[in-house]
């Protein structure tokens, strides 16, 4: 939803550290997918159709951030319609992400030890990337729909946004 999205970068190289790079990478957008469904299911909830019961918001936010990106997936699901298109995209980052955090270096242990080799990781990391912030974007057209007919628009987002940036380049400043 609202988070520092960037292009990804080609590499400037492929020794060792960029393939790790490009995991870091391709790892924050995996959890910026797993926080979208999250700011669904919160949406979902302030609207009355997540049948999640917790007395605080801060109760169902750490319910929610102890589900597995597949575990909301089924509870949004129960609730909306997600659009064909988006189901498609989501499967494939639910693959993607768990390939990525359970087999990715396992499955790439000999390719890590050649530049050629590390040549393809980086390739197959920016490829998950790239779908993942793909598969975010659309997550947040249904997503800002929902918290419009909630009263929160883009406006508020944007404002929210402006203050944490603020707050964390004040940081800087020190």
């Amino acid at each position: 939803m609202i988070y520092l999205e960037r292009d990804i970068p080609e590499s400037d190289g492929y020794d060792p550290k960029e393939v790790f790079a490009f995991f870091g990478l391709t790892a924050y957008n995996a959890q910026v997918l797993e926080k979208g469904l999250v700011n669904l299911a919160l949406g979902l909830h302030l609207s009355g159709r997540l049948p999640i019961k917790h007395p605080t918001f801060d109760e169902l936010l750490s319910y929610l951030d102890h589900k597995t990106l597949g575990q909301i997936l089924r509870l949004a699901r129960q609730v909306v319609d997600i659009p064909a298109t988006l189901e498609q995209q989501l499967q494939l980052a639910l693959k993607q992400r768990n390939h990525l955090s359970h087999h990715f270096f396992a499955v790439h242990f000999e390719d890590f030890i050649s530049e050629a080799g590390r040549r393809e990781m980086i390739a197959e990391l920016r490829s998950i990337a790239e779908h993942l912030q793909a598969t975010d974007r659309l997550l947040d057209t249904v997503t800002l729909s929902l918290f419009h007919r909630l009263g929160l628009t883009g406006e508020n987002l944007d404002a929210e946004f402006r203050r944490l940036e603020s707050k964390a380049l004040q940081r800087d400043a020190v």
